[in-house]
């Protein structure tokens, strides 16, 4: 079975490589180092291991298999932003979209689209205040981010998400300044830590 769950993952990680770098393509005009759009050393390790070990450890809990087939996606998804923030500091549109759309039968099946609707327009418009506030520290793809995960997992995940995001990126942020590895004046990749909480929760 295992052997089975990692070619899965590995077919999925690929799937995932391959659309980035046709984004990378098509939005080149967008990209925040557009000399730099080759896959990065860790792009590939992380999504296979990410995906792989997130569906063994859903295969071993007793849900029922819309549940994990929706964990499961959104981790997929989760992943993928995080290469795409990590390599270009940016989550594109056209990713965040189709994710979107997909929550939506999950939140209709499960009978909580109030709640998941409120948590998506809260959760970007808190973050669009935040942005405006920062100066564009938080960037669009933050704000569109939350929204998503708004529709996927309700009100109490989404606050969950963005207090231990910030708790967590502020304390990255804060070796990496000690250590001297980043500046003030330089981007900071935000949306890797609230995906890191949202996948933890996934765990759950």
């Amino acid at each position: 079975m295992y052997a089975a769950i990692m070619c899965l993952a590995l077919v999925l990680a690929l799937w995932a490589s391959e659309w980035i770098d046709s984004l990378y393509q098509r939005e080149r005009e967008i990209l925040t180092f557009p000399e730099k759009v080759r896959a990065s050393a860790f792009r590939l390790p992380l999504l296979v291991l990410g995906l792989g070990g997130m569906a063994i450890i859903l295969s071993g809990e007793a849900m029922q298999v819309t549940e994990a087939a929706k964990r499961l996606l959104l981790a997929w998804f989760l992943l993928m932003t995080m290469v795409t923030d990590f390599e270009q500091h940016l989550i594109f549109d056209r990713m965040q979209m189709p994710f979107a759309v997909l929550a939506l039968p999950f939140i209709l099946l499960g009978g909580q689209f109030a709640d998941h609707l409120l948590a998506a327009l809260a959760g970007g418009g808190s973050f669009l205040i935040l942005s405006l506030i920062t100066k564009g520290a938080i960037g669009g793809g933050d704000i569109k981010l939350m929204s998503v995960l708004g529709l996927w997992l309700g009100t109490e995940n989404l606050t969950r998400i963005a207090i231990g995001g910030f708790l967590l990126s502020g304390l990255v942020a804060m070796a990496m300044l000690l250590s001297r590895r980043w500046k003030r004046d330089e981007r900071f990749a935000y949306s890797p830590y609230f995906s890191l909480i949202a996948l933890a929760l996934l765990l759950n």
